[in-house]
């Protein structure tokens, strides 16, 4: 596969060859829960209307049709950043067995109207930057797959190929205000079936600016388009 970046166009070509036919499809949205969370909120995403009541469920609804995605046990001993709450340990077992009462925050990544899956992720980190691990949800057989981990201040524009193969999403990227002003996103796309992840080098007009990436839409089978922006020159007010 050869990544090859149109700056004038601020275009990501993606050559293929055989690969199927890629476009863009849903709407991205993020939305981090964390454990103090009160009220629950309803988010609408395409033909879903998305509520999240705590960091341990979502629920779906599609007309008259609701669905409960629980997410009490879902992250691992392992993911935990912190397994320890002073001397107690929180995450029993062996590393790879649930640890449900792990601390949390849910991010919505994208909404696949075509296969109707919902991608999320959940990170048990407390810095700016922190890991998360990304999942789907099935509507039609009521499953969740879990399937990549990535590092990223949170989730931006994203969205899924028509034939479900692969994700791309925007990295957003904490700047302190004291750092050096540089890009704050960046694009990255997984390979479900083979389970890859490639990142593409994003090549921007030269400026005293960072730049926002954006608009994330597959306009053909080898085709990545996005949008972007410059943002504060100085960075203030970037979080």
């Amino acid at each position: 596969m050869l990544w090859r970046v149109l700056a004038g166009a601020a275009t990501v070509i993606v050559r293929s060859g055989s690969r199927p036919l890629i476009r863009r499809l849903g709407t991205s949205v993020v939305l981090a829960v964390s454990a103090a969370t009160s009220q629950p909120i309803p988010f609408r995403l395409g033909s879903i209307e998305v509520t999240m009541t705590n960091p341990i469920e979502i629920q779906i609804r599609r007309g008259q049709q609701e669905w409960q995605v629980d997410l009490y046990r879902l992250v691992r001993a392992y993911d935990c950043v912190l397994p320890y709450t002073g001397n107690d340990r929180i995450c029993m077992g062996s590393p790879a067995s649930p640890c449900p009462e792990c601390p949390r925050q849910v991010s919505l990544v994208t909404w696949d109207e075509r296969h109707r899956k919902l991608y999320f992720a959940i990170s048990t980190g407390y810095s700016w930057e922190k890991p998360w691990t990304v999942f789907n949800y099935s509507l039609a057989n009521r499953r969740i797959s879990r399937f990549t981990n990535t590092w990223t201040a949170g989730f931006a524009s994203a969205t899924v190929s028509r034939s479900g193969q692969y994700l791309a999403y925007v990295q957003a990227h904490h700047m302190a205000p004291a750092s050096p002003c540089g890009p704050m996103t960046d694009i990255e796309i997984v390979d479900r079936w083979a389970r890859r992840i490639g990142k593409p080098a994003v090549k921007l007009p030269e400026s005293d600016s960072p730049w926002w990436i954006g608009g994330l839409n597959w306009s053909s089978r080898s085709t990545l388009e996005y949008v972007a922006r410059p943002h504060m020159a100085d960075c203030r007010g970037v979080s």
